[in-house]
């Protein structure tokens, strides 16, 4: 579903179609001599709007290219954003992630929603809070473009459709938490051990946040969706990661979740 209220650029999104065959993980198969394209320079300038267009034209282009379907939503940043999550980014613990080829992935503890029903920009948290399930969860943005960093242009981000690369999915799903629960996760990782935390209620106050900016594009959250709400950790908010085996342990009966990177 491409916002048409904008003109696109439709060779800048071919070409970034083709840059998913450059980088590790998503749609496309790997090229044999992967290369991450530069960021373009039209990223550097884009209203939030005109950025949301992109990353639309740019998942058409995914699924008319490669297949897939849309699965649901990332959350990510502290002024948040979105970008759309495809079945050709959700993983298992058994992958491997390939650092050589996934161009400097890094790694974020999260809980994971997944909605029981269609919900849209009128649900109150107390609604969304009854129409979820949970789960602990893994997210590990990456960028198709060189050299990138979490201090690009936030619509640079958005654009690149706010850097959705992996999720991995703990094997349990329960019923939502109380708003008043806090959530605790433990990280255990090549460099150490990393805490986090975050209410319940925040994850919900997000699902709103996403539903209300979908609602202005015309969307709505379909029941199914799963949402990655954003990452536990805060200083940093991210890992970059190096070779070995992380372990995200969450409390609340959430559980423990893995990947390893080589």
């Amino acid at each position: 579903m491409s916002d048409s209220s904008h003109t696109v650029d439709a060779q800048l999104v071919s070409e970034v179609v083709a840059a998913y065959t450059q980088v590790g993980g998503g749609p496309g198969e790997l090229s044999q001599a992967p290369a991450p394209l530069a960021l373009p320079e039209a990223f550097t300038d884009l209203s939030e709007s005109e950025a949301y267009a992109f990353q639309e034209a740019l998942i058409d282009g995914l699924m008319s290219t490669y297949g897939g379907q849309r699965r649901g939503y990332k959350i990510g940043g502290v002024d948040p954003f979105y970008g759309v999550l495809l079945d050709s980014h959700l993983i298992s613990e058994d992958d491997e992630i390939e650092l050589a080829t996934a161009n400097s992935p890094v790694f974020e503890p999260e809980i994971l929603v997944r909605t029981t029903a269609e919900l849209d920009a009128q649900a109150s948290t107390e609604h969304i809070a009854a129409s979820v399930e949970m789960a602990a969860g893994i997210e590990m943005p990456v960028s198709r473009f060189a050299n990138w960093s979490l201090a690009f242009p936030r619509t640079a981000l958005i654009a690149d459709n706010a850097l959705s690369t992996y999720v991995v999915t703990g094997s349990s799903w329960l019923p939502s938490l109380a708003p008043e629960a806090t959530v605790n996760v433990t990280l255990t990782h090549p460099d150490g051990v990393s805490t986090g935390s975050r209410t319940a209620a925040s994850v919900y106050e997000g699902v709103a946040w996403l539903l209300s900016a979908l609602s202005s594009r015309g969307q709505t959250l379909a029941a199914g969706s799963l949402i990655a709400t954003g990452t536990l950790l805060a200083n940093p908010p991210a890992i970059p990661m190096t070779a070995g085996t992380y372990s995200a342990s969450f409390d609340n009966g959430l559980g423990t979740v893995a990947i390893t990177a080589k």
